[in-house]
């Protein structure tokens, strides 16, 4: 009786040890895919070299070339697409990013907030918001710098302007005019910094860079809109009209309206 009682034990004891060596593991904790460190910020001396290097108005290349031809913002903008400057500022709240917009367009703005990070390329992609670029800069020329929409393979090539408000004043329309409807004929001068002498009307002017879907290069003066018109060496300005599309919304066009004025240049 001894004896089966010790077998009983023996089998029991050796069962035990049978299942416990068929028992599953301790499933292991699900793996975590590490994440990929971001890339470190500038410093503050290494922002205001950057800054230096890359802050101010840029315009394409081909756009710049087509106005000095033409003397007209439409036929550079017909002629070279949509997307023609850009401007870069130290402007965020944040003092991790820097402020790029197109404040020059008349039609559409945009803007964009882009970390100050490390790049050794100094290559930087945006998808704030539904603008999306890529834009390059060259350490070796602070004059230029590459941009693409969408950020397509192909980059245009943009340069640094100083002013671009006198830029375009400047190849457009500054200069001195002679007003025949006076005797003797009145001198009006319209200045590369914005300003106008000699008119009643308005005192300061801006030509516009992105005529929108006007078929006429456009000035602003004191905040109104005119269409001008060079043609040989005579100027006319005329008045913008709302050409509304008649079906209840506050949607519209800008059409020509009358003549305002027409200046001579001055030889």
């Amino acid at each position: 009786m001894k004896r089966i009682l010790l077998l009983l034990l023996a089998m029991i004891t050796i069962g035990s040890l049978y299942c416990q060596g068929k028992s599953k593991p301790t499933p292991l904790a699900t793996p975590v895919t590490p994440q990929k460190p971001s890339r470190a910020m500038m410093s503050a001396s290494e922002r205001e070299a950057f800054l230096k290097m890359t802050a101010g108005e840029w315009l394409k290349q081909a756009y710049y070339d087509e106005l000095i031809k033409t003397k007209s913002p439409m036929q550079a903008l017909k002629t070279d697409g949509e997307w023609p400057c850009f401007t870069i500022k130290d402007k965020s709240s944040n003092p991790n990013e820097f402020y790029v917009s197109n404040e020059h367009r008349f039609d559409e703005f945009r803007e964009a907030y882009i970390p100050y990070e490390k790049r050794d390329s100094l290559v930087f992609i945006s998808d704030f918001g539904r603008w999306h670029f890529k834009l390059k800069f060259l350490p070796d020329d602070k004059n230029v710098a590459y941009w693409s929409e969408d950020y397509s393979v192909k980059m245009d090539k943009y340069i640094r302007i100083a002013n671009m408000d006198s830029l375009l004043n400047s190849v457009v329309i500054a200069g001195t005019y002679l007003d025949y409807t006076f005797t003797p004929a009145k001198e009006i001068r319209f200045n590369p910094d914005g300003t106008v002498t000699g008119l009643d009307l308005f005192s300061k002017y801006k030509v516009i860079m992105d005529c929108g879907y006007a078929r006429y290069d456009q000035i602003l003066a004191n905040n109104d809109l005119y269409f001008i018109e060079m043609k040989a060496n005579n100027l006319s300005i005329y008045h913008a009209k709302r050409d509304y599309y008649g079906d209840g919304s506050d949607e519209y066009d800008w059409i020509k309206g009358g003549l305002l004025y027409t200046f001579s240049k001055k030889k």
